[in-house]
């Protein structure tokens, strides 16, 4: 499952949240950000996977999160076994 939501009301110069959502992955779903324009932070609720960024992988599971900075490159792919959701 997937669910999206954006925001459209940027009023504050310092913080602002431009879209945010979750989804239930199913085994080896992977994802491919090629240079984003804004942070990107997820947030494992359950399950496990992997986090690639700057050429080194990382493991990330439950109760654990992961952040990626403007202009970088990153992959994550959920496990085959216990696929996250974030």
């Amino acid at each position: 499952m997937f669910c999206q939501f954006h925001n459209k009301s940027l009023s504050n110069n310092d913080f602002n949240v431009v879209q945010y959502g979750y989804r239930d992955c199913v085994p080896g779903f992977n994802v491919y950000h090629r240079r984003c324009q804004n942070y990107l932070f997820h947030y494992v609720y359950k399950g496990k996977g992997t986090y690639t960024v700057g050429g080194k992988t990382y493991k990330v599971s439950q109760n654990q999160g992961f952040l990626s900075l403007p202009g970088q490159e990153m992959w994550y792919t959920a496990d085959t076994s216990e696929p996250f959701s974030y």
